[in-house]
């Protein structure tokens, strides 16, 4: 009876490991993805913030579109990540040296840039 026991303990176990074992395959990232790292922006996002090091105000983007981030809450993108999918290009737009609100840079998921301050960005296009 014991031993009748074990084994089939010893199969529920096995059973329990191969379910685990599968759906954490089914939920693990592609093999050719780099993993994220970075703060949290869910998956599919661009998400802004307006100051450095991902500090200040903050919005996350998920349409395809021109916006505007002053009209968002931000005063400019001082930060951001892309970690929109399939190698999605999100282009960040701001003024030139005459005023002209012109593409300044681009950036390809999965992309975080903790530093954008460099430049005056007001628009941002995520696809």
């Amino acid at each position: 009876m014991k031993s009748s026991i074990i084994r089939t303990g010893l199969a529920v176990a096995v059973s329990v490991g191969a379910v685990v074992a599968t759906a954490s395959a089914a939920f693990a990232a592609p093999a050719d993805v780099e993993p994220y790292v970075g703060p949290p922006c869910e998956v599919g996002h661009l998400c802004a913030w307006d100051g450095p090091g991902y500090t200040g105000a903050r919005h996350d983007y998920q349409v395809c579109g021109l916006y505007d981030v002053r009209s968002d809450g931000l005063s400019r993108v001082g930060s951001f990540v892309n970690n929109q999918t399939g190698d999605q290009v999100a282009t960040f737009h701001g003024p030139d040296e005459d005023g002209v609100v012109v593409p300044q840079y681009t950036s390809t998921a999965v992309d975080a840039r903790p530093d954008t301050t460099d430049r005056t960005t007001w628009v941002v296009q995520p696809c």
